[in-house]
């Protein structure tokens, strides 16, 4: 599948066409009902990780997850924030430069990674690595960031 037919970016820019240039309101039946999806998007995504999770995968993919979980949660961050700081960013801009790019992978990066033919257990141990190992990340940085004077 190419970027081309994957629907993602093909429905992204009709909605963007849609709501921009055409300046067409959505019916109110439309609207409630993309909120209703968007209020289950994640808690389905989990639940589809979960039942596809398996721990003698996750221990296979170990290596590459903690790798993809330290570039995302640690290195990315860093750089980032660090360019952040240089170009005069302070406080809460600084926190919101942070959580842009220091949170947990999404869980919608598993869905596209089956719809595009992916490994799937990869991206199962990378966000469930990412999501536990946030809570740690996120500490230290705020911790980081409280005993810089940042925030």
């Amino acid at each position: 599948m190419t970027a081309s037919t994957f629907p993602l970016p093909r429905s992204m820019i009709s909605a963007i066409v849609r709501t921009t240039a055409l300046a067409l309101p959505l019916p109110l039946a439309a609207t409630r009902t993309m909120n209703y999806f968007n209020a289950l998007t994640s808690p389905l995504a989990l639940i589809a990780i979960g039942a596809s999770f398996q721990i003698s995968a996750a221990l296979k993919n170990l290596q590459p997850a903690l790798v993809a979980s330290g570039v995302k949660l640690v290195l990315l961050p860093l750089v980032t924030v660090s360019l952040a700081i240089m170009l005069g960013y302070t406080g809460k801009d600084v926190i919101l430069v942070y959580i842009l790019f220091g949170v947990p992978t999404a869980t919608t990066s598993y869905i596209m990674t089956a719809a595009m033919g992916g490994d799937q257990e990869l991206a199962s141990s990378i966000i469930m690595m990412t999501t536990a190992l946030s809570v740690l990340t996120m500490t230290a940085f705020v911790f980081a960031f409280r005993s810089l004077g940042i925030i």
